[in-house]
């Protein structure tokens, strides 16, 4: 699935941390503090997963400082 990057300005304690809306978190069948595999180009990394229904829209993904 291809969601639209969002920058947080937060800070994780050093952890590489994502935010999915609720409605995106339930389509790809992943649960807070579940992982996923996040792709830009040639780098890749596994985040941790909040959820929310809130702070990120449907289609989007906020990404906090350390990734």
């Amino acid at each position: 699935m291809k969601l639209k990057a969002m920058l947080i300005h937060l800070d994780a304690g050093g952890k590489w941390v994502a935010i999915l809306n609720t409605d995106d978190a339930e389509e790809l069948g992943v649960r807070s503090l579940g992982r996923i595999r996040l792709r830009k180009h040639d780098r890749e990394l596994t985040a941790i997963v909040n959820t929310t229904s809130k702070i990120v829209s449907k289609g989007s993904i906020g990404i906090y400082d350390e990734i």
